[in-house]
């Protein structure tokens, strides 16, 4: 189909102006110019180092550094000869100008931050970088290698600036001297240097504190976007989501956004740039088929408290088929005739104008909240035009935010990340992705990682987008993680993620997470307003909170959200009916509780945890008040009418203080001081416990007046009454006590916000030991099917009858169990890390045997509760280890399945492949796991393009005698092998025809002693891109 697009000339549209550049060369507090080199103090510890004898020095803002007065104006700067020392509190700058550019001969930072000092110079390395976002995740189906952003061990970051867009009177232009240098294509490079240096220490807290400073705070979304959303891509009509509205209310799940994907506009167009074989993604008239009275459809959402959003993919503009193409022209100034189509041109001011206005905000008008910016096609336009090295989606995203502002509201945003700047803009979407276990597990340390570089609320596909098969209990495990994250958001490419059609088991646990959410909002937006405040993730890498603990950087599976709620979420396949699964845990300093079961760990120790299906592992930190609220399907919305504080046991002695935040959720107001805050406190003293609920300070629109408290106090004895006191009065008041939870409960009637209350009770912290036994008494039965009961010894002595899969997992129950994890940032090629876990005192002698698959056994001693078995794993070194409770003899294996036993062979051999794809690995295809894409990539080998000729063989140093070969294709539908051969160091071949794409395709012969056998693929389906095998199993002869 011919493209008939009108292009509009850049040099008329472009209506921008050039800057004016700086070329003041005094100094002026904070700030010095040397030469060709300019050095502002941003803050104690970040400094704007410009190298601009090309250009000149730029004062206007970038799409990153808005906040060009931000000034450390007590930095002391001294000249010496013609050169320059600056100093403040945390850094030490000398340059010493030679006529070139930074270099480590001319310049040079010390610096120290919290308990770290050390020194940067230009060129220095960052091997200690500990990553950040990715723009998007689409079609990635397993962990990927971050790049570098902000946070380092190192103690310093560097931003880079460099050639990077103006704003001039608030829009867009290019900078003097060309694009970024690391631009791709033919553009001119800027020559000129404009870098951040940040230097923090081990303090990197205070890094994004100073990223705020510059860059600009990551603002707070409107409340109700933070909720539970429901999306899915597929053509529905008005009454289909009246219908999901409908459902959720009546299956008792809460929603608050409703997405409307493509299909909500007509998809007529005949002219346009084809994305996926469609020429219909942009559209902004709605399809009266589906929709005929769309107004009232909104507003008959808008009266039921849900906020709806629509997909935009804005790429194509107006087209001459769209109902406001007229009007649209008109405001352009052109005439309206089929065929003259104007480019999308977002760098035209006049251009956007007339766009947004005509499409975006009559539909806005109509009840519309805001958009899911959809943007896909940088391969179709690459850049802004005629702002060289700026991409569309930063500038989008700038764009589409600032419409959203107009009259009075919070700005709001659903896209893609769009790099530094952009946490301005929330919310993100991480895009398309597959649906399989291994992406879910690359995402939970993505998001807590993407916060090293200020992207706080990335809100996934829950399940995946595409790929994989229906899996109930992957889905359930995946809402677990999504449900803490910034929006409980469930989409997918036309699968239906209502999660009451997912079975029983997973609707119940999944209902217990959306109503979990929908109670601890209140906490989960204080969060929020802390990432406004301090610039605090909203999902925190360990790390972040305890820079100084070696175990916080080994811990990417876990993270903590806000202050006080740590989360390690299930990510692999459970075991028995229940689906017991389990995770490794690092507990900072102080008590930590279970939320789900009110198992206590104490702080610096390491655990193997296990959850059923039913629940998470996610702990509260004792002592600390965590405000809640009764359940409400509208969580994002409804205001707090009863103050729920729960608080779990703190040490003895000590406070803990939180403070409640609220606003109205949806203006700007939060900028301004329309807020309010509530102080809260938790003592406890022996057995006396007080809880204060302070008088609220602050005020917003739609603030309640009054309302009920609710004190909880899990995980303590019964205690017979309580007593309030608000300053002037005391009052006896009753307590209910839950023993299943062991939970006391103190309601106060509704009163003034203004008046305080404090609630005086006596309870003890119950014996651990009581929830711990229920907790593996229910994880056990939930193995096994049935109930247990009993003792450590008694439920120890009954696994004799039980598979090796339920045997290790009962062991985990108790803390012994073997775990595999990816430090990151390298998530997709650093090693895996195999450590054993043992809680202190349970096995005998605290020691185990490591037997490794091949080789000698070595006695060791597990400290600390774990033992590093491996930190390089691959299948021949695979161990087993065995160890002794009470005598009696145990064993756990790192990897279990007949393709690891030492019947395979193949894991011995070394490997010669004819060629490899990019981003595999060869040794995949001996390593024991017969998996492969759309579920597991790193565990298969593609060749790099082969289809008939690809080939694998396999040596051994000795003879081996075997009689049996077990081949897995590749599982993916498109590269099939149809036929093969494999050929043996004797000689003799044997034909193979096709190889299945489910399960392995055996090929047994009488008895042969070989030195190596190949196999060579001799004829594969069409389409085919890359023959390969997930597995090439060999066995010896029994």
């Amino acid at each position: 189909m011919k493209l008939k697009i009108g292009v509009l000339a850049l040099t008329a549209t472009l209506l921008v102006s050039l800057p004016t550049l700086a070329q003041n060369t005094q100094s002026s507090p904070g700030q010095v110019t040397v030469g060709a080199a300019r050095f502002t103090v941003v803050s104690p510890l970040c400094v704007r180092l410009e190298y601009a004898p090309n250009n000149g020095f730029v004062d206007a803002p970038t799409l990153f550094a808005i906040n060009r007065g931000a000034r450390d104006s007590a930095a002391k700067i001294t000249r010496k000869g013609s050169g320059v020392s600056i100093e403040t509190s945390q850094l030490r700058l000398s340059y010493q100008p030679d006529g070139k550019p930074f270099n480590a001969t001319n310049l040079k930072v010390t610096f120290r931050g919290g308990n770290k000092s050390g020194s940067w110079q230009p060129g220095q390395s960052d091997p200690e970088n500990l990553g950040g976002p990715v723009s998007t995740l689409d079609f990635q189906n397993r962990a990927l290698n971050l790049p570098p952003s902000l946070i380092s061990r190192g103690g310093w970051g560097l931003i880079d600036d460099s050639g990077r867009p103006l704003l001039i009177n608030d829009w867009i232009a290019p900078r003097p001297g060309g694009a970024p240098p690391s631009t791709e294509g033919d553009v001119a490079k800027n020559k000129d240097l404009d870098w951040y240096l940040f230097t923090y220490g081990d303090n990197y807290a205070s890094a994004l504190q100073a990223v705020g400073t510059i860059s600009g705070k990551a603002a707070m979304p409107r409340k109700a976007t933070l909720g539970s959303w429901n999306s899915r891509f597929t053509r529905l009509s008005a009454d289909d989501y009246r219908q999901v509205v409908r459902d959720y209310d009546e299956h008792d799940f809460p929603l608050d956004v409703l997405v409307m994907d493509m299909d909500w506009h007509t998809q007529n167009a005949t002219t346009g740039h084809i994305h996926a074989n469609n020429l219909g993604w942009t559209g902004y008239t709605w399809d009266r088929k589906l929709f005929p009275d769309p107004q009232g459809l909104l507003q008959e959402f808008k009266q039921k408290g849900i906020f709806v959003t629509l997909n935009d993919h804005p790429h194509d503009g107006i087209r001459d088929h769209e109902e406001m193409y007229p009007e649209f022209m008109k405001k352009l100034g052109q005439t309206p005739a089929k065929g003259n189509n104007p480019l999308f041109n977002a760098a035209d001011k006049h251009y956007w104008d007339a766009f947004y206005e005509t499409s975006h905000t009559a539909l806005e008008k109509q009840g519309v909240d805001f958009w899911w910016l959809d943007w896909q096609q940088d391969y179709i336009f690459p850049w802004v035009p005629g702002v060289p090295g700026l991409r569309h989606l930063q500038w989008l995203n700038e764009l589409y935010f600032r419409e959203s502002e107009k009259g009075g509201l919070r700005g709001q945003n659903y896209s893609r990340w769009g790099g530094w700047g952009d946490q301005r803009h929330p919310l993100q979407f991480s895009g398309d992705t597959t649906s399989n276990w291994q992406m879910l597990a690359f995402q939970v340390p993505f998001t807590s990682t993407s916060g090293n570089g200020a992207c706080f609320y990335w809100a996934h596909d829950t399940g995946g987008f595409f790929g994989g098969t229906r899996n109930a209990e992957q889905y359930t495990r995946w809402t677990q993680f999504s449900g803490f994250t910034a929006a409980l958001r469930v989409h997918s490419a036309g699968e239906d993620r209502r999660p009451w059609l997912w079975g029983k088991q997973g609707e119940d646990a999944m209902r217990t997470i959306y109503h979990l959410r929908s109670e601890m909002f209140p906490y989960l937006y204080t969060s929020v307003r802390e990432c406004y405040d301090d610039m605090a993730p909203l999902v925190r890498p360990m790390y972040y909170s305890y820079p100084r603990d070696e175990a916080a950087y080994h811990a990417p599976g876990q993270f903590l959200f806000g202050d006080n709620v740590l989360i390690a979420p299930i990510v692999s396949p459970g075991v028995g009916p229940e689906h017991v699964a389990k995770q490794n845990v690092w507990f900072p300093q102080g008590s930590w509780y279970n939320i789900f079961s009110g198992e206590e760990f104490k702080g610096n120790t390491q655990a193997l945890v296990t959850a059923d299906i039913g629940e998470v592992p996610m702990y509260a930190r004792g002592g600390v008040p965590i405000p809640m609220q009764p359940y409400t399907a509208r969580m994002g919305s409804t205001p707090i009418s009863t103050l729920r504080v729960r608080c779990y046991p703190g040490a003895n002695g000590q406070t803990g203080t939180y403070t409640l935040y609220e606003d109205d959720g949806r203006s700007s107001q939060y900028q301004r001081g329309g807020f309010a805050k509530t102080p809260l406190s938790y003592t406890r003293r022996g057995n006396a416990v007080t809880v204060n609920i302070g008088a609220t300070v602050g005020s917003y629109t739609g603030q309640p007046r009054s309302r009920s408290i609710v004190v909880e106090l899990p995980n303590t004895t019964q205690a017979k009454d309580a007593t309030l006191s608000d300053g002037t009065a005391t009052q006896k008041c009753a307590v209910a006590y839950d023993a299943a939870t062991g939970t006391n409960r103190i309601s106060v009637p509704e009163r003034a916000i203004t008046r305080g209350a404090s609630i005086s009770i006596a309870c003890a912290p119950l014996d651990g030991k009581i929830m711990r036994q229920r907790a593996i008494e229910r994880r056990v039965g939930g193995i096994i099917g049935k109930t247990a009961s009993g003792d450590t010894n008694q439920i120890l002595a009954s696994l004799a009858g039980l598979t090796p899969e339920q045997q290790e997992m009962v062991l985990a129950t108790m803390g012994i169990g073997i775990q595999k994890e990816v430090d990151g940032p390298n998530f997709r090629d650093n090693p895996k890390r195999l450590t054993f876990f043992a809680p202190a005192g349970m096995l005998d002698g605290n020691s185990v045997s490591i037997a490794p698959r091949v080789g000698i056994p070595s006695q060791q001693n597990v400290k600390g509760g774990q033992l590093v078995l491996s930190n390089t794993i691959v299948a021949r070194t695979v161990p087993t280890v065995n160890f002794r409770i009470k005598g009696q003899p145990f064993k756990v294996a790192a990897e279990s399945g007949p393709f690891y036993s030492t019947d395979n062979i193949a894991i011995d051999a070394d490997l010669t492949v004819s060629s490899t794809e990019n981003g595999y690995k060869p040794q995949a295809v001996i390593d024991g796991n017969p998996e492969g894409y759309p579920n597991d990539s790193n565990a298969e080998w593609s060749s790099n393009g082969e289809k008939a000729g690809a080939s694998v063989r396999l040596d051994w140093k000795t003879p081996q005698t075997v009689n049996r070969i077990v081949l897995f294709d590749r599982p993916n539908t498109t590269d099939d092998i149809t036929g093969g051969v494999l050929t043996f160091s004797d000689g003799s071949t044997i034909e193979v025809g096709s190889l299945s794409n489910t399960e392995g395709t055996e090929v047994r012969f009488p008895a042969k002693t070989i030195n190596w056998v190949s196999f060579k693929v001799t004829s594969v389906k069409g389409g085919t891109i890359n023959a390969g095998l997930s597995e090439f199993a060999v066995f010896k002869a029994r």
